[in-house]
């Protein structure tokens, strides 16, 4: 079979217009080395005028031969189930490519996308942009300076530390106070900003975040305090621990580390990963050191630990990236509400959907939309609402 051939098959597919047979021989071919290097080559002629690494290939490989096999399975199973319940494998494996086929990742053809009965988004003559780098800064005196990455120099003097603004950050320097002065920096939807703290540890504030923080650390300890999403690299000083006081009386005990902390209100648990060095997990009366590569879940004060966790999707947000791989819809739009500061109505009837796939942040809100809408799931923006529908 040559490439065109094998080109129409695969856009067949994921039209859901194959027959049983070419499903079987789509299948056969996907276990043949030289045309997953053909599918690979298909994708590459996309991402060679994109900047966006949005795929892994054996995971698409992986995930399309799997729901290959599935819909081999249901169709032997054909009389017994319905027809949206033999769609269903067809949608996962779509979801690959419906997720980057919107920015210029993957386009094979139009036919590619089958139609859909209703507008799966409502025309807005103003998008809905995404986040960008700023914050607010609460002095001690509860004084508030607005942070820009569009501006640089000194912004305070305070007990002898200066805080510059440089390079898109905010930089302490250490001074000699008397006593502990405390800075709080703020995040709201649809912003992010880093800071390097006056010991050297620098930290990243996702959208909706706050990090307290003092101005020099004196005394036995480091301690901070944060809401939201943190990553931290954290400066080493033995003789000085560095401490994360988070919601649901959580605290972090670091020596000098990598690590990023995931605290939002309205996720599931609170979620420590670690990435470099050793930290221990203080809930209650439990205590848990973490290693690198896991991460602790904190969920009325009973932690868990998990080895098996993807770091690149833990960290996709700092790296400019919405990893939707494994996630929800409700995944999905809690990340969506933060960054483009918006609301979310459920209306009734979605289905249980799952994603995979990544996409920029620096996308608007209607370029990422338009990646979501053939998974089964429709929208509607009113203003600053965004309304899903079944």
């Amino acid at each position: 079979m040559d490439s065109k051939e094998f080109q129409e098959l695969i856009e067949r597919y994921l039209s859901e217009h194959s027959t049983p047979g070419e499903i079987e021989q789509l299948k056969l071919l996907l276990d043949n080395p030289s045309y997953i290097a053909q599918l690979e080559m298909l994708m590459d002629q996309q991402l060679s005028d994109n900047t966006i690494s949005a795929i892994d290939y054996p995971g698409v490989v992986k995930r399309m031969k799997l729901a290959i096999e599935k819909d081999i399975e249901h169709q032997n199973r054909s009389a017994r189930i319905s027809p949206m319940d033999r769609a269903r494998p067809w949608m996962v494996a779509a979801a690959i490519f419906i997720l980057m086929a919107t920015v210029g990742v993957l386009r094979l053809t139009s036919k590619t996308i089958p139609p859909i009965n209703k507008p799966a988004l409502a025309s807005t003559s103003t998008p809905i942009l995404p986040g960008k780098n700023a914050a607010t800064l609460t002095l001690s005196d509860n004084t508030t300076i607005v942070l820009d990455s569009a501006h640089s120099g000194v912004i305070a003097t305070q007990n002898g530390s200066n805080a510059v603004l440089k390079g898109g950050q905010l930089i302490y320097s250490s001074g000699n106070p008397a006593s502990v002065v405390y800075n709080t920096m703020t995040t709201p939807k649809g912003r992010q900003f880093s800071v390097v703290l006056a010991d050297g540890t620098r930290a990243w504030l996702n959208a909706a975040s706050s990090l307290r923080f003092p101005t020099t650390f004196i005394g036995k300890e480091r301690r901070v305090e944060i809401t939201g999403e943190v990553y931290f690299e954290v400066a080493k000083n033995k003789q000085m621990p560095f401490r994360v006081t988070v919601a649901h009386n959580v605290e972090i005990e670091v020596m000098g580390t990598h690590f990023n902390v995931n605290s939002y209100s309205n996720e599931p648990s609170v979620n420590t990963t670690l990435l470099e060095g050793t930290v221990q997990i203080v809930s209650g009366s439990q205590r848990q050191i973490l290693k690198p590569g896991e991460q602790a879940r904190v969920n009325s004060q009973k932690i868990s630990v998990a080895s098996d966790v993807d770091l690149k999707k833990v960290m996709a947000w700092k790296n400019g990236v919405f990893d939707f791989e494994d996630a929800s819809l409700q995944d999905v739009m809690r990340q969506l509400e933060r960054w483009y500061d918006i609301e979310v109505v459920y209306e009734k009837g979605i289905p249980n959907i799952e994603f995979v796939g990544s996409l920029s942040r620096d996308l608007s809100l209607q370029e990422v939309l338009k990646g979501l809408k053939l998974s089964e799931v429709n929208f509607r923006i009113e203003g600053k609402k965004l309304i899903v529908m079944p």
